[in-house]
């Protein structure tokens, strides 16, 4: 665990956007906070996938970078916006300025007015990675469920004990961390989610789609989104980097289909709406990978939980306070700080 603090020892598991929220606020409040993830990189759908380039350039310099989960963050919250101005003031994300518009087989819609828009550089990820910076976080991490000691404590197996256990885990997985408080499990069990396919598609040239963001809207009910990567701030210029998801229905029916034949179909979309529309051909790919998220978006939530005489609480995209959300990456950001706040005003 963390050391130079005195208060109660807390282990998050998960590194996104809640349990970072929810390890700052608990860290600033002298807490003794570490984070688990199972992922290399903290952020869950915060996530940015790379190939080619050398070892040495960790992805920055490679030809081929997806932001393939979370495309963009917009801000309502002041708490929310004021750390990602304070990620622009550094460097570490900007503004994506680019040009949005609505895809249909009639062709493209420019968006008449576009909110601001925050994205990580030199990728998605970097957002989670510098607001995670100084918090003592463990990456690839898997934690079986945790028993409960004489002591009110946890046992956490390699990760020794700690006085509290927070899950920001997808909800069913927090239910089976949360085996020995049957409570705060059943209070997470109600979250659903809806899957959502991405296809990564790269092409060796630059390519004008007319529209950096495209909203679909696809009579099919196939296509959902796509993005130009390139067009947001320090992305490779040189290729044409596209994320195409599909819409969640059509996801959600394909959940054992191979993703790697799979990832055929946005395309094959993406060129039919294109040409319809009279947009530019696309050429063949030079790279192309399909991705399945199976808990894209929270569709029924539930609000932050913590349960002082358990030691235990929740939180998450799928939890946002009072219930009241639609499973944004801020609905994340101010679940974790209104649980830290319940675990703060229990005194720990």
């Amino acid at each position: 665990m963390a050391t130079g603090r005195d208060g109660p020892t807390v282990l998050i598991v998960g590194a996104g956007l809640a349990g970072v929220a929810c390890g700052l606020a608990l860290d600033a409040a002298g807490f003794r906070v570490r984070l688990v993830d199972k992922g290399r990189r903290p952020g869950g759908r915060l996530a940015t996938r790379t190939s080619g380039g050398s070892p040495s350039g960790m992805g920055e310099d490679a030809p081929y970078r997806f932001d393939h989960g979370a495309q963009y963050l917009t801000a309502r919250d002041a708490d929310f916006r004021a750390a990602l101005d304070g990620l622009v003031s550094t460097g570490s994300a900007a503004l994506w300025t680019g040009r949005f518009a609505t895809l249909t087989p009639q062709g493209l819609t420019p968006e008449p007015d576009a909110p601001p828009r925050y994205v990580g550089v030199p990728g998605m990820s970097q957002i989670p990675g510098q607001l995670a910076y100084d918090l003592d976080l463990a990456l690839e991490a898997e934690l079986s469920p945790p028993q409960r000691l004489a002591d009110g404590g946890w046992d956490l197996g390699p990760f020794g004990r700690a006085d509290l256990l927070l899950s920001t885990a997808p909800a069913a997985q927090t239910a089976a961390l949360l085996e020995a408080a049957p409570a705060l499990a059943a209070a997470a069990e109600p979250a659903r989610f809806e899957p959502c396919f991405a296809a990564l598609v790269g092409f060796d040239r630059p390519i004008e789609l007319g529209a950096d963001g495209l909203f679909v809207e696809d009579p099919e009910g196939l296509l959902r989104w796509v993005a130009v990567n390139g067009a947001k701030p320090r992305r490779p210029a040189e290729t044409t980097c596209l994320t195409l998801h599909a819409d969640p229905a059509w996801s959600a029916a394909r959940l054992d289909d191979d993703p790697e034949i799979l990832k055929h179909a946005p395309l094959r979309r993406l060129k039919e709406l294109l040409a319809a529309g009279g947009g530019p051909a696309l050429p063949a790919p030079a790279y192309h990978r399909g991705h399945r998220w199976l808990y894209a978006r929270a569709v029924q939530v539930v609000a932050p939980r913590f349960d002082a005489d358990a030691g235990a609480g929740f939180a998450g995209d799928w939890a946002p306070p009072d219930a009241q959300g639609s499973g944004r990456a801020e609905d994340a950001w101010r679940s974790g700080r209104a649980l830290a706040a319940q675990v703060i005003a229990a005194g720990g």
